[in-house]
């Protein structure tokens, strides 16, 4: 707080006016606002009715037939991930039972066999993150894909139909209730999977 040093009381009466002013300007500026947007509020509530629906995601990912197709990809992804980890995970686990099997005959594994089992480990490890990350990468792009489909032709099915608002309760939990005389998630599935 900064101390202001007054020559007269005149100018400190000066500086309390202003100061009051200030905030009655302030306060005043505030109500006009709110003035504003309840305008504003009332302007778009019009008489005209807004048509308006809802999709359950859910649903149109289980029947739309890209998504469906999405899933076939998918589990052909994992299935190729996981081919391509077991040669490196046989080799693995070949050497670690030949350790173990030295090691129980009370013998001592030597340094050759340790090197080439703490590679074999290494590249397994590496194939395997490998993997992982390029199924990642693939059912992030294909996700991408997928919502970019469903959210252009929805979309599309709107304007032609004419809503003004189609929501998705599912995706964000925006609303926590819908008429099911909204419900055009049946229409949007037949739409989509038209195209």
């Amino acid at each position: 707080m900064k101390l202001v040093k007054f020559n007269s009381l005149e100018d400190m009466k000066g500086l309390i006016f202003i100061n009051h002013w200030t905030r009655v300007f302030h306060v005043l500026k505030m109500r006009m606002c709110f003035v504003f947007l309840i305008g504003l509020f009332l302007m778009g509530c019009n008489n005209e009715s807004l048509k308006t629906g809802y999709i359950d995601i859910n649903r149109v990912n289980q029947e739309y037939k890209v998504a469906i197709d999405f899933e076939e990809r998918l589990k052909e992804l994992k299935i190729t991930a996981k081919e391509q980890c077991i040669p490196f995970q046989e080799a693995y686990m070949l050497l670690s039972d030949s350790i173990t099997k030295i090691k129980g005959e009370n013998g001592e594994p030597s340094q050759g066999l340790i090197g080439r089992f703490i590679d074999s480990k290494k590249n397994y490890e590496a194939i395997q993150d490998k993997s992982f990350q390029d199924l990642q990468d693939s059912i992030a792009f294909y996700k991408d894909l997928l919502n970019e489909k469903i959210n252009k032709h929805v979309f599309d099915f709107a304007q032609k139909e004419g809503y003004h608002y189609v929501f998705s309760p599912a995706g964000s939990g925006v609303f926590m209730f819908g008429d099911s005389s909204l419900n055009i998630t049946n229409q949007v599935i037949t739409y989509l999977n038209a195209q």
